[in-house]
């Protein structure tokens, strides 16, 4: 072997070398990125289920089951969320003194519409962009959408979006849970996460 080819062998082997160990590095880098993306999203994930998802869907089961509970057929599109309100009226013995109503709270009518959209709000760092505009919208609605003084096309306009926004917001719930356990390897409900309505069958076992 002559000098000239020798050194055209070293040139070759070291330039090969370069590129192997450039082509190394490259696809190193490409899947330490990937690593570190796919840790961000999990451990975000997990943050937004322990800080917000849980308790939002809690209260989207604990309306499933009152559905259940109470026979209530009508399709989810009509009957989104329901929740539960009592009251007791106070009597008394002084004719002077007038008769009032009072709202009972506990736990169980805590578990509504409006404590949904606060929550949300509250813990916005936590919530997804599109969960986020429907929980501020749904707040400002609910203020107006009971209250009879207004002129009938209004209230009518106020009741029919407070009905479409709470539909979008459990839907929204339910789907973006099963999305985040999903990302967190979570066990999860592909029928859940595709059309955002909760499976109730645990209640009917």
């Amino acid at each position: 072997m002559t000098f000239k080819e020798a050194l055209m062998i070293a040139i070759t082997t070291a330039v090969l070398s370069f590129i192997a160990t450039l082509f190394a590095n490259k696809f190193k880098n490409w899947f330490d990125w990937i690593d570190n993306t796919n840790k961000f999203v999990r451990d975000h994930s997990y943050s937004q289920l322990k800080e917000l998802y849980f308790e939002l869907y809690a209260r989207v089961a604990q309306s499933e089951y009152l559905r259940y509970h109470l026979s209530i057929n009508k399709d989810h599109n009509e009957v989104p969320f329901i929740e539960i309100h009592r009251q007791k009226l106070t009597i008394s013995m002084d004719p002077s003194v007038a008769s009032e109503t009072i709202n009972i709270k506990d736990p169980v009518t805590e578990f509504n519409k409006y404590s949904i959209a606060e929550l949300i709000i509250n813990k916005g760092a936590f919530a997804s962009q599109e969960l986020l505009k429907l929980a501020v919208a749904y707040r400002f609605v609910h203020q107006y959408y009971t209250d009879q003084t207004i002129e009938k096309n209004r209230l009518d306009k106020f009741q029919t979006e407070e009905l479409e926004l709470i539909k979008k917001i459990v839907k929204c719930i339910v789907s973006e849970t099963n999305q985040c356990l999903k990302n967190c390897s979570m066990k999860y409900s592909k029928k859940e996460l595709k059309q955002g309505v909760m499976n109730n069958e645990t209640f009917n076992k």
